[in-house]
């Protein structure tokens, strides 16, 4: 899809796993607001991950922030204001179902 300017843009990638696919659309959203999560027992391979691509300083990357999601509590702590869009890569091992848990979010 062509995204026009993504300055304001906020996106959220819910199951965000090693990050990569968010860090794809950092590098091809410069100026929008991303934001990966996974489950809290993933955050901090996922954040390692994030630091990592952003001290390879990938050119036009804006660090996307990472915050923890338990598919129980649907939206991530700490999240506030509202969301443009919503990216998931499934629902991972919890055995919910995504199109539930996207629409409640």
């Amino acid at each position: 899809a062509v995204v026009g300017n993504a300055e304001r843009m906020r996106l959220v990638e819910l199951g965000s796993g090693t990050g990569w696919v968010g860090l794809v659309l950092s590098l091809n959203l410069p100026g929008a607001q991303l934001t990966l999560t996974d489950h809290p027992s993933a955050v901090a391979h996922l954040r390692a991950n994030v630091v990592q691509a952003a001290a390879s300083k990938m050119a036009g990357m804006t660090a996307p922030e990472v915050r923890a999601l338990d598919w129980n509590g649907l939206v991530p702590q700490g999240l506030t204001g509202s969301i443009g869009s919503i990216a998931g890569n499934g629902c991972g091992g919890s055995g919910a179902n995504c199109n539930d848990h996207y629409q409640q979010i």
